[in-house]
């Protein structure tokens, strides 16, 4: 559905993050940031490579849509989005959990 709306373009655009002020408020700015950056585009290439459950962890970000997966929830390309994007999980406890899309 996507390739059809973009006429089989897409732009992805990421970076490792912006600015020191930011690193500061979400505490942390003596993180390696490249690091985390670089574990959550591998595991964004994982997800988009496997097939649900994920269920994968990490140095920095744990992610995992298997509780949803064994209570049937369905996931498709809007469960890879939300597993990738809203459903990581800091393994300090911040982060969000997104249900999404079932």
């Amino acid at each position: 559905m996507l390739d059809h709306m973009l006429d089989g373009r897409l732009i992805f655009g990421i970076s490792p993050g912006g600015l020191l002020s930011d690193a500061e408020i979400f505490g942390n700015l003596e993180a390696d940031r490249n690091a985390m950056f670089l574990e959550a585009i591998n595991q964004v290439l994982e997800i988009w490579a496997g097939k649900p459950p994920y269920d994968l962890k990490g140095k920095y970000w744990n992610i995992s849509v298997r509780k949803d997966a064994d209570r049937g929830h369905r996931s498709g390309i809007c469960g890879k989005a939300a597993a990738a994007a809203a459903s990581t999980n800091r393994r300090d406890g911040g982060g969000a959990i997104f249900k999404g899309c079932h």
